[in-house]
C-alpha cells in the first residue's frame, strides 16, 4: 500500500533543513552532559525522514496536506 504525499516543496524544505540543523547539532556541539541535547539532535531523524519520503504521518488523520493537487484525470 502506497501513502500519497501530502508535503509540499516548501514543506519538505523547511522540514530537511530543520532535520539536517538538529542532526548537525549532535556532531558538531559539544557534550554537555545534558540528555536534552542528544534528544534533540537525534529527533532531528523525524523532519529529515518525513521530507525525504514527503509523507508526514501526523497530517494522514488531521487530513491536511501542503501537496499540490493532482489534476483531475480527463
Amino acid at each position: 500500500m502506497e501513502i500519497a504525499q501530502n508535503l509540499g516543496g516548501t514543506d519538505r524544505a523547511i522540514r530537511f533543513v530543520l532535520g539536517f540543523l538538529m542532526l548537525m547539532t549532535f556532531v558538531f556541539w559539544p557534550f554537555t552532559g545534558n540528555e536534552l541535547w542528544l534528544a534533540v539532535s537525534l529527533l532531528g531523524i523525524v523532519p529529515l525522514l518525513t521530507a525525504i519520503e514527503g509523507v508526514c504521518p501526523l497530517y494522514l488523520p488531521l487530513s491536511l496536506s501542503t501537496a499540490d493537487p493532482k489534476p483531475a484525470a480527463s
